[in-house]
């Protein structure tokens, strides 16, 4: 995760960061005893009040941004959000208009997130997500692999073979 501060040149980043973490609690590690602390003067004594942006469409320089409450996991903020590698989030002074177009947008997660009596389809109550990786065994069994255009294959034939093992004959 990138932090950029609103009219400053400090970049921040973080590596591995627990899906549960509010952006408040995980800036404030940074807002800590650094070297950068001076800078960042006005924005550790505003931390409360603070407002975070992420652009709603990773790729186009020109695409509009959304405001993230920063109350809530950024795993109910990233929710139907892509990002291109890492989040990029803009940290803005309450004080501060930000320089972009903000688009006001429902948080499609905005019910408790504490809340025990969650639903089937409920993704907040996800610790995260399983990925099942599958490996192809290629062995000397398998048919020769072909690409086979359905709609050109000629339906006549009461048995066709299946187009899984497709040797191109007739």
């Amino acid at each position: 995760m990138e932090w950029r501060f609103n009219s400053t040149d400090i970049v921040l980043v973080d590596h591995g960061v627990n899906e549960s973490s509010k952006l408040c609690t995980i800036l404030e590690n940074h807002l800590q005893p650094s070297p950068w602390k001076n800078q960042l003067q006005k924005f550790c004594e505003q931390l409360d009040s603070l407002k975070f942006f992420v652009r709603t469409n990773p790729k186009g320089a020109t695409s509009p941004f959304r405001e993230l409450d920063s109350r809530l996991p950024i795993r109910q903020l990233f929710y139907n959000l892509v990002f291109v590698e890492y989040p990029i989030i803009y940290v803005v002074l309450p004080s501060q208009t930000p320089n972009f177009q903000v688009v006001k947008t429902a948080n499609p997660m905005s019910h408790n997130p504490e809340d025990t009596n969650t639903g089937k389809n409920d993704l907040a109550s996800h610790e995260g997500v399983a990925f099942r990786v599958e490996e192809i065994e290629d062995d000397d069994n398998s048919c020769n692999p072909q690409v086979l255009d359905l709609l050109k294959v000629s339906t006549s034939s009461p048995h066709p073979k299946p187009a899984w093992c497709y040797t191109g004959e007739p």
